[in-house]
């Protein structure tokens, strides 16, 4: 990340996923996952320069077998699970985007 940063270029993550190599994972793979997910959220904030961060997409929705039959069967990868429920992968990344804990303070209101 540190070299992509050095190189003046705009700098996009796309079609983020951090897959799990199972569609039952287990609450230390959710957590693991969603510590991945924060992880690569934090290091871009570090190493790419505000000025050349161009984004990061997330890959798809939900870990649901019918978005996902043809590519990455059989997996977790996403940040809702197979019922559209949050995983812990969406914290991960709520808390990447944030640079901070969100629900440290969170009290449920949206702020304009």
């Amino acid at each position: 990340m540190e070299k992509l940063g050095n190189s003046g270029k705009m700098i996009k993550i796309s079609e983020l996923d951090v897959r799990l190599g199972t569609a039952t994972p287990t609450q230390e793979q959710l957590a693991a996952q969603a510590d991945m997910y924060q992880f690569i959220i934090d290091t871009y904030h570090e190493y790419i320069p505000t000025a050349q961060q161009y984004g990061i997409t997330i890959w798809n929705v939900s870990d649901n077998a019918n978005e996902h039959e043809f590519w990455l069967p059989n997996e977790s990868p996403n940040l809702w699970d197979a019922n559209y429920e949050r995983k812990h992968a969406y914290k991960g990344v709520a808390d990447g985007l944030a640079g901070r804990d969100v629900s440290e303070d969170f009290t449920g209101e949206l702020e304009y």
